[in-house]
Order: structure tokens, then sequence, then C-alpha cells
């Protein structure tokens, strides 16, 4: 099974979910919705983010 494989996901200004909200909130509830996972905070060097999604949404 192949690693992770980095994405970059360009967010528009102003942007929000469905539900509203918007920044790391925003960012986690939309993963969540899609079966993934999200990490974030300090890791010595500054700040990581960290979101794993699955290749094939949930059924």
């Amino acid at each position: 099974m192949p690693g992770p494989v980095p994405v970059p996901v360009p967010v528009l200004a102003g942007s929000a979910s469905p539900a509203g909200s918007a920044g790391l909130a925003g960012l986690a509830e939309r993963v969540y919705s899609l079966g993934g996972e999200v990490t974030a905070g300090a890791d010595g060097h500054g700040f990581l983010l960290r979101v794993a999604v699955p290749l094939t949404t949930p059924a």
C-alpha cells in the first residue's frame, strides 16, 4: 500500500463549511465527514497540521 500523498488544497479567503465553521474547526469538520483524521499542534519547530483522508469515501 502506498504511503501518504501530499495534496495541496487551495482555500479561498472567507470560505466556510456548510455548517459555517472556518479555520481549523472547519477543516476538521470537512475531513471527519470524509472519514479522515486531523492532528494539529506545536511540534518543537513551529506548528504541524497533519491530515489523513482515505482515497475512497465511507459507505
